[in-house]
């Protein structure tokens, strides 16, 4: 019995050492440069099924074919580094349940990962030819590998590189170029993630914000913006896409929420205070009464009350200015609208009481005009003397002008009327009297007519 007991054992042990030679067998034809040989060997090797365990074996197999690799072109060579990689990756299968830190991943660490930074490197390198000749979505798969041998060695703790900037950056371009976009979204995300930056890394960044938009993604469009508001707090271009993408979405309670904050948050920037009273006129100031959204007076007080907190320093004085007039001038127009919609029933007279409404209304009217009057002036005062106006100046001009024309046809209308009614009741004196009144009315309607239309020849 002890005589086969030995015999066993003879046997097990012959059978092992065969096949640490055949490992090492294929490690010398490797060194010799056989590769063909040295692929036979290995593969040989790792058939058996009592060899698909041993790690070293699978390294060995990695270096093999990625030797092998050099020597091929085309599709051979992409198969070889196919089976580079997935035999350096078994390896690493192999070695993560080693607990002690000491003895996992020997061989790797032996070579400073050349292994694996070869195969980086090799697919780098393809991916930039393929980049060059213009085929980007195999220069996208390319990228895409070398990223994740990266990926890889970070997560085995064999490189402290957390982010391949530019690997992701090319891998990024290249899917876009591809029309790959969800792709070319994560290898950004990645950029962002990581908060990296360089030259004109704010337009990755944006381009992300804009992807999760087209995706109707609002958790990830808004971390998103808040990482780009961290990395670039200079650039207003993240509130005026916030602002932006309200407004298309027609939230305008949250458009409102967004520009009251950036006016406590950036208080020496005006525009923002400008565009928020524009954007409340805009939207609340609906030619049809019935139309205007609820609490639609509120807003337009408060887009007056913030136009009147220009002071004349302030670059949008002047536009301010345009805009209260036109806020007052528009309650007057509101007063007169309300005016026309008195009517007597068919074939009767007006009653005394709607008489008297529509009278009442007339000099709210009047007196609304005259409010707005002031700052229709003050804008043709401070423009008309400056001669050469940029093209917006010019429309400011032009629409103070035109109002202000309105409002004194209004008074000659309403003089013209009065002087009529004087003549119907025999009061010829009194309507005698009213002739310089209506003159000089004419006058300034003419004069403000040749203001209007020579804006563009004289400025």
């Amino acid at each position: 019995m002890k005589r086969v007991l030995l015999t066993v054992l003879l046997a097990g042990s012959t059978y092992a050492g065969l096949h640490a030679q055949k490992l090492e067998k294929a490690r010398s034809l490797l060194k010799n440069d056989k590769l063909n040989e040295a692929v036979n060997e290995i593969n040989n090797f790792l058939a058996v099924e009592k060899n698909a365990a041993n790690a070293d074996a699978w390294f060995t197999k990695s270096k093999i074919y990625l030797a092998l690799a050099k020597t091929k072109e085309g599709a051979e060579k992409n198969a070889a580094m196919e089976s580079a990689e997935e035999s350096i990756m078994k390896y690493l299968d192999l070695q993560k349940d080693i607990k002690d830190s000491t003895k996992k991943n020997l061989m790797l660490i032996a070579e400073n990962s050349a292994t694996l930074a070869e195969l980086y490197s090799n697919y780098s390198q393809a991916g930039a030819s393929f980049y060059n000749s213009g085929n980007f979505k195999d220069a996208f798969v390319n990228f895409d590998k070398g990223l994740n041998i990266v990926s890889v060695m970070y997560d085995n703790g064999l490189t402290d590189i957390a982010l391949d900037t530019t690997g992701r950056l090319f891998a990024g371009i290249s899917a876009e170029k591809a029309n790959l976009k969800d792709e070319a979204a994560k290898q950004y995300n990645e950029i962002v993630k990581h908060k990296a930056t360089g030259d004109d890394f704010d337009q990755i960044y944006k381009w992300v914000v804009e992807y999760y938009a087209s995706k109707d993604d609002e958790e990830n469009l808004f971390k998103t913006i808040a990482i780009g508001k961290e990395v670039f707090p200079a650039d207003e271009w993240w509130d005026l896409f916030e602002l932006e993408f309200y407004t298309d979405r027609g939230e305008f309670d949250r458009v409102y929420d967004t520009y009251e904050k950036l006016i406590v948050a950036k208080p020496e920037e005006s525009s923002y205070k400008f565009n928020y009273a524009i954007t409340l006129y805009e939207n609340n100031y609906l030619e049809n009464v019935l139309q205007r959204p609820a609490g639609w007076q509120e807003k337009l007080e408060k887009a007056e009350k913030l136009f009147k907190e220009f002071p004349e320093s302030d670059k949008n004085y002047i536009s301010a200015q345009l805009m209260i007039g036109q806020l007052i001038y528009n309650k007057g127009v509101d007063k007169a609208n309300e005016n026309r919609e008195i009517r007597p029933e068919q074939g009767k007279r007006l009653t005394p009481e709607q008489q008297k409404q529509k009278d009442e209304l007339k000099v709210q009217t009047a007196a609304q005009f005259d409010q707005a009057l002031p700052y229709f002036e003050k804008v043709s005062s401070l423009l008309e003397p400056k001669g050469k106006l940029e093209p917006q100046e010019k429309a400011i001009l032009k629409s103070s002008l035109d109002i202000t024309t309105l409002i004194y046809e209004d008074k000659l209308m309403t003089a013209e009327t009065k002087q009529a009614d004087l003549e119907n009741k025999k009061q010829a004196a009194a309507a005698k009297a009213m002739d310089a009144e209506i003159k000089k009315l004419r006058e300034k309607v003419d004069a403000l007519t040749v203001k209007y239309n020579n804006v563009d020849k004289d400025h």
